[in-house]
């Protein structure tokens, strides 16, 4: 899939000043994408143990490591044919939340030349945020990734993760995973699309204590 002829036909389309839309990300969106992913993970393991973190967990979510981070992937899924996309959820004035994807088997590893989509069947959502202010947004129709069509959603997570789904679809994926704690606000929108807890859990430790992830599941 080309993702630069992706955006340019999604860029034709030109929303309202408040409407949201998705589109693939930009080099420019990795700094917002950094301090709304620190922000959200913050809130998340804050709500999973029901405490504030100490000053010094809370440094370890690094807005400038993330924006690192982000840029590296952001460029490498507008290479043409990548199995990778990172796709915004934003208005024309702000970013409203972002979703990252990959096949299974490299999640973790750095790509390769060599990878294109039609080699996985498994992917992973490695990055799923929505910003709080995002759900008290009336939601219009949103745009597709590729430009294409309209997408009607009941709300903004519904709108990111429709977009994700998608676009796992148009790489042939058969299988979709996420993990997620269960505090995570995300879970009522992948309900309702279908998603589904395999029972598959991981364990951390955050400022001396441990919280587990979830893994869950969407059939192709």
């Amino acid at each position: 899939m080309d993702n630069l002829d992706a955006d340019a036909r999604s860029s034709h389309r030109s929303p309202s000043m408040r409407a949201p839309y998705v589109r693939p990300a930009r080099l420019s969106d990795a700094s917002d994408i950094a301090a709304l992913q620190a922000r959200q993970m913050i809130h998340t393991v804050e709500r999973t143990l029901g405490r504030t973190l100490s000053t010094q967990a809370r440094a370890h979510f690094d807005e400038a490591a993330f924006a690192a981070q982000w840029k590296e992937a952001i460029a490498t899924s507008r290479q043409e044919n990548a199995p990778y996309a990172v796709l915004v959820l934003r208005t024309s004035e702000s970013l409203l939340g972002f979703a990252a994807l990959a096949p299974a088997e490299q999640a973790a590893d750095a790509p390769t030349a060599q990878s294109t989509a039609a080699a996985y069947s498994d992917f992973v959502i490695t990055a799923f945020e929505i910003a709080q202010q995002a759900e008290a947004l009336a939601t219009p129709d949103g745009i597709t990734p590729d430009g294409s069509e309209e997408t009607t959603a009941n709300n903004t997570s519904d709108m990111l993760l429709s977009a994700i789904v998608e676009t796992a679809r148009r790489y042939r994926a058969a299988t979709l995973y996420l993990w997620l704690f269960a505090s995570d606000r995300a879970v009522p929108a992948l309900t309702r699309y279908g998603f589904e807890p395999t029972g598959v859990h991981q364990t951390f430790t955050v400022d001396d204590a441990a919280i587990a992830q979830h893994l869950w599941k969407l059939s192709l």
